[in-house]
């Protein structure tokens, strides 16, 4: 089974409050943390990882306001340290990705946080690593991607294109101007006589 994100995008892991053997921040003893530790605001919305039903809540000394989710006989979904208890009954039924709580600082606390155990009963200590039910959803599948269209190959040293040469138009010569021939002496004596008619 995959699980959703409890807590919002954005907010991760505490990098000092894995999974497994570490010193405790209040009692500085080596100890075994049971969850995961996320630092988040109090009254951030937290939503179910995946749909099931609320068998337990309840609130202690360490754990502060708490809540337990089933999803399936082998999986249990925990959070402590809760802003109030969960406005949920006992027995409701919840869907993937509805809000069930709201992270707090309640309990045995440093500072605001949520405190996130995936256990396979509901008994206390019957945890698991909750990272790889998390990076399992988180894992994108392969898309097939468009292959990258292969250039056409070259030539090496591809010879230039022969150019052919531009004809530039020939300057035409300009036209001779026609000088007047001489008008014969009658031809004038003619002309000048209409000319002083007028």
């Amino acid at each position: 089974m995959t699980l959703q994100q409890p807590w919002p995008e954005g907010y991760t892991i505490n990098a000092r409050s894995p999974f497994g053997p570490r010193r405790h921040p209040i009692t500085g003893r080596k100890s075994f943390h049971h969850g995961v530790d996320v630092a988040l605001p109090t009254g951030t919305p937290l939503v179910a990882p995946a749909d099931g039903v609320i068998v337990h809540k309840g609130n202690g000394p360490s754990g502060g306001i708490t809540l337990i989710v089933k999803h399936a006989d082998n999986i249990h979904t925990v959070y402590y340290h809760l802003q109030k208890p969960s406005h949920l009954a006992k027995g409701a039924k919840v869907e993937r990705g509805e809000v069930i709580a709201y992270s707090g600082n309640t309990g045995a606390s440093t500072g605001p946080h949520l405190h996130w155990e995936v256990r396979t009963s509901r008994r206390f200590g019957d945890t698991t690593d909750p990272v790889p039910f998390l990076e399992a959803e988180d894992t994108v599948e392969d898309t097939p991607v468009e292959p990258t269209p292969r250039p056409e190959p070259v030539e090496p040293n591809p010879r230039p294109e022969p150019v052919t040469p531009v004809e530039r138009p020939t300057k035409q010569p300009a036209p001779k101007r026609r000088i007047p021939t001489p008008l014969s002496p009658r031809l004038q004596a003619f002309f000048n006589f209409r000319r002083n008619l007028k």
